[in-house]
C-alpha cells in the first residue's frame, strides 16, 4: 500500500498590524488539510506555530508556504 501524506500549510506576517488573509486563502486554495500561522518577525527564532507545524508533520506530508520568505529570512 502506498502511504500518501497531506498538505500542511504555514503562513507568517511580520507584525500584528499585517493581515494573514491572502496567505491563508492561498493555503486553503492549495488544499492544505491544516494550517499554522505566526504574527512575528522572521528574525524571531522563537515562532511557536512554526515549531508546532514542524512537530505536526509526518513522513510523506508536504509543507506548503505562500512564499519562501514566510518560512525564513535566509
Amino acid at each position: 500500500a502506498t502511504v500518501t501524506g497531506v498538505l500542511i500549510g504555514y503562513a507568517r506576517v511580520s507584525t500584528t498590524a499585517q493581515l494573514l488573509d491572502r496567505q491563508l486563502r492561498a493555503l486553503d486554495d492549495a488544499g492544505c488539510a491544516k494550517v499554522f500561522s505566526d504574527q512575528l518577525s522572521g528574525r524571531d527564532a522563537d515562532r511557536p506555530e512554526l515549531r508546532a507545524c514542524l512537530a505536526y508533520l509526518r513522513a510523506g506530508d508536504t509543507l506548503v508556504v505562500p512564499s519562501l520568505d514566510r518560512l525564513s529570512r535566509s
